[in-house]
């Protein structure tokens, strides 16, 4: 990566008007040369002297009327680094055969050799610089990729961006119409079609009370295992406390409600499971634990307030961020020495509970 030296040369003019004004001097003066060349019969060794000594005077008249005025300007282009993006998330472990794409990874980048006037970067929720050619242990559950590199392309000395990855980008975010630099990607592909069953979400009540019911919310996932029905399980402590068949279109997301019944008090752990295919390249996915705190019965708060103030704004929403807590705030809004033409019970917003 050697720089580039351009040199650009210029030429100023000292005369008001600048270059109109030099060239219609020196055509004048030209024209003055010329009439002026017209000598009688001499001899050509005196003629060729005024001759040149004519030619000189205008040249020199012409100097000393533009004052021009020369000028050079050396540039040294240094060309951007090369920033190299590996892929190091979880997907990134995931084998359709023998051969994972981690190694696949390790295979490129050996091909690619250690590029020592390159930055090299993993990628997962963040970018984390690394040694050049060596690929770190795995960093997160995603690779928010599109963030990353348009932080990436902010940087002033870069040229351009190499990216290695399987192109799961987590953050859910669109990529932008231009980057301020190039960007070539390397597609870490997998040996055939992904096959996977998953539960993509879990959603659970964050409290429930004691012998009431609870729900759990999920979003099942498919792909390139064709429209199947998928067994969905909810178990605590290993025990089975329900069962739904779900069906899933290829490809697509199915949603999915599950009501228990909480039998004792505190966190109480729970694990929805999706019986797990042969074929499932990814089973680790098929199975979400989750937590639910277990109370006796909600707690009821009644908040009495003269009239609103931060203070009470901050307590009431405070208290209203607890599902446990059943709150009724209550603002008077006038005081004893408050003087009423109306009966007090129309003073209030709402009845007094």
């Amino acid at each position: 990566m050697n720089a580039r030296v351009v040199t650009d040369w210029q030429i100023g003019w000292g005369v008001p008007g600048g270059l109109p004004v030099a060239v219609a001097f020196g055509v004048a003066l030209l024209v003055l040369g010329v009439l002026g060349s017209r000598l009688g019969p001499l001899p050509w060794p005196r003629k060729l002297g005024l001759l040149t000594l004519r030619w000189l005077s205008v040249l020199a008249a012409f100097v000393l009327g533009t004052q021009p005025t020369f000028w050079a300007e050396r540039k040294r282009a240094e060309p951007g680094q090369l920033a190299v993006v590996l892929d190091v998330s979880r997907s990134m472990g995931i084998q359709t055969d023998s051969v994972s794409r981690a190694q696949r990874l390790a295979e490129a980048v050996k091909r690619l050799g250690n590029a020592p006037h390159a930055r090299w970067f993993a990628l997962g929720e963040s970018l984390t610089p690394i040694e050049p050619g060596k690929i770190p242990p795995p960093l997160g559950s995603g690779s928010a990729i599109v963030p990353r590199l348009s932080e990436l392309a902010r940087s002033d000395d870069l040229g351009a961006v190499l990216v290695l990855s399987d192109g799961a980008d987590t953050s859910g975010q669109a990529p932008p119409s231009t980057l301020s630099t190039r960007v070539h990607t390397v597609f870490v592909s997998d040996a055939r079609a992904l096959r996977d069953d998953a539960i993509a979400e879990v959603h659970a009540d964050a409290v429930a009370f004691l012998h009431g019911e609870a729900k759990v919310h999920a979003t099942l996932t498919s792909q390139g295992m064709g429209d199947r029905d998928l067994e969905v399980t909810l178990l605590r402590a290993g025990k089975t406390l329900a069962t739904r068949m779900v069906h899933v279109p290829q490809g697509g997301q199915q949603s999915l409600e599950i009501g228990f019944l909480p039998e004792a008090l505190g966190r109480e752990a729970y694990t929805l499971r999706v019986e797990i295919d042969g074929d499932d390249d990814v089973p680790a996915n098929n199975e979400r634990p989750f937590l639910v705190r277990v109370v006796r019965d909600r707690l009821r708060v009644l908040h009495v307030s003269g009239r609103p103030s931060w203070d009470q704004r901050f307590l009431r929403g405070f208290l209203k961020r607890d599902p446990s807590i059943d709150l009724i705030s209550f603002f008077i809004l006038r005081s004893v020495h408050d003087l009423t033409m109306s009966d007090p019970t129309e003073l209030a917003l709402i009845p007094f509970p």
